[in-house]
């Protein structure tokens, strides 16, 4: 049984990765700002937020017997034309890659029997242009750290799921109408589950011959 921690694991993709490896008798840590408000009785639940950089290091250097981290939370999106968004908006883009880097970071340094790292990018790093600008740039961001630590941290392996827009809170109030607009938008013509988007993460993280690599999960958007 290996041990599985998941950085943003109470909702969304994150909670449906916990459960795809719960079901298959992984032992599972999942961490959140709410976190505990997870009544789930199949996990281990600890409130924790991942741009915290001191909470994050105290975290790993406390729990150090992790095999795999997935790292799933999100922050904010910010998007609009580059000339009038506001910029303190637009800076937040920016807080989900340096939350990104405390979770890598200090899970390499302090888990020494870790195996591999999976985060959980966004599809918006192959868009360009008004109004992603931002959004696209910290996206790809991450894309960049994870195919550079792919080498600097070997032997442990690290990549990047970069899910298309998928049914989740995230989108909670955006109008049914709008998302099947932005669905129509790619080949498919459909939006991912996040259990869809799950079974990729499970088979990326436990693959041993994986690293380096960014999967897209997007229904084609990428190509059009």
């Amino acid at each position: 049984m290996s041990k599985i921690l998941i950085v943003g694991g109470s909702s969304g993709i994150g909670l449906a990765t916990a459960e795809i490896f719960s079901k298959n008798k992984h032992q599972i840590t999942i961490t959140s700002p709410n976190a505990t408000a997870n009544k789930s009785s199949e996990f281990s639940k600890i409130n924790l937020d991942f741009t915290n950089e001191t909470a994050i290091k105290t975290f790993f250097e406390n729990n150090r017997d992790f095999d795999y981290v997935i790292a799933s939370a999100t922050t904010p999106l910010a998007m609009g034309p580059f000339l009038s968004i506001n910029l303190e908006d637009a800076k937040k883009c920016f807080d989900k890659f340096w939350g990104m880097v405390h979770v890598i970071r200090y899970a390499a340094q302090y888990s020494k029997q870790l195996k591999a790292i999976s985060v959980v990018s966004g599809a918006a790093a192959d868009k360009r242009g008004a109004p992603v600008t931002f959004l696209a740039t910290s996206s790809m961001a991450i894309h960049v750290l994870v195919e550079s630590l792919a080498i600097e941290l070997a032997p442990i392996r690290i990549n990047a799921i970069s899910p298309g827009l998928t049914h989740t809170p995230l989108y909670g109030d955006t109008p049914q109408k709008t998302l099947q607009e932005w669905a129509d938008g790619t080949p498919l013509k459909r939006l991912a589950t996040a259990d869809e988007v799950a079974e990729v993460i499970y088979f990326v993280t436990l693959h041993p011959q994986m690293t380096g690599a960014i999967i897209p999960v997007d229904a084609g958007g990428r190509l059009v």
